[in-house]
């Protein structure tokens, strides 16, 4: 299994290494299925346009989540995993200061990658716009887990704090999550994205 190649600004997350854009009339919330149709991308969710014009699901009010994009193109073997944006991470009356760690985790559970976003001040409604691609076989999508971990960064000496973490892919942390990897692999280089439950440290 390979390790992560690069990461981008979120803006270039399909661009890198063949990984496909959104073809025309189908948003990133939206995923071919086995059959060669198209469906949303969370039944169980209301959708709405975001600020980019885009049909999304929506977050849950005042649970915290995250919206995670995945992206696998099978054509240059590609795993791009994506982090939109959190909500209700923390009390707006005092919104904390936030980012992502990513962790790829092999079949054993041994760490091959990780890496974290910037870190986003003063925001219970953080925007993260951070990707990172990674060469992958096929058949390591079965065994790789990919653990998101929301960390916030309190008082003067900037003391590191888990506020929680999901998991995508082997081990995936709910069924939504294991859901949403298995589209990715059927979507065949659309990107799906999701909202994601984030669970309180373990």
């Amino acid at each position: 299994m390979d390790s992560f190649v690069e990461t981008k600004p979120y803006r270039e997350l399909l661009q890198f290494n063949g990984c496909a854009g959104f073809p025309a009339g189908l948003s990133p919330s939206m995923h071919r299925v086995s059959n060669g149709s198209v469906a949303s991308g969370d039944s169980r969710r209301n959708s709405m346009v975001d600020a980019c014009g885009r049909f999304c699901s929506q977050p849950t009010n005042g649970a915290p989540e995250l919206l995670i994009a995945l992206c696998y193109d099978t054509d240059h073997g590609c795993l791009t995993v994506g982090i939109e944006r959190g909500s209700s991470l923390g009390e707006k009356s005092r919104p904390p200061d936030t980012f992502i760690k990513i962790v790829a985790l092999g079949e054993f559970g041994n760490e091959l990658w990780r890496q974290k976003t910037e870190l986003v001040k003063g925001s219970a409604e953080p925007q993260y716009d951070h990707s990172a691609s990674i060469q992958l076989h096929r058949p390591d999508l079965d065994v790789c887990t990919v653990r998101i971990e929301v960390w916030s960064s309190v008082g003067v000496l900037r003391r590191r704090q888990l506020l929680g973490w999901l998991a995508l892919g082997l081990n995936s942390s709910s069924p939504d999550a294991q859901e949403h990897w298995e589209q990715m692999i059927q979507g065949a280089g659309i990107t799906v994205s999701k909202w994601h439950p984030v669970h309180p440290p373990e």
